[in-house]
């Protein structure tokens, strides 16, 4: 006679046993470190830096505009600070 386990019986009906309350509970804790983990990570690479670094960061890419729109104001005939109506160019002494 053969001997039927109760694996084989469960793999012959198509089932398979339910997992115990512990390896359930270790699977879980495994994740949730996981995520923690992770979780702690990006925090480090996506917190924000501070306002003095931001400020060294800031400067030099301010003055590079600066002098980017003042050589393109020189180049397109800046009229010296005058106020135009929109479209209308004035001509430097007039």
């Amino acid at each position: 006679m053969n001997k039927l386990t109760t694996g084989a019986l469960l793999d012959r009906l198509g089932l398979q046993q339910k997992p115990s309350a512990s390896a359930r509970a270790l699977t879980y804790g495994a994740l949730l470190l996981g995520g923690v983990v992770v979780g702690a990570a990006a925090a480090l690479f996506l917190a924000p830096r501070s306002v003095q670094a931001l400020r060294q960061d800031a400067r030099p890419k301010a003055e590079q505009l600066g002098e980017a729109s003042m050589a393109r104001v020189q180049r397109h005939g800046g009229n010296d600070g005058e106020a135009s109506p929109k479209g209308e160019r004035v001509e430097n002494g007039t």
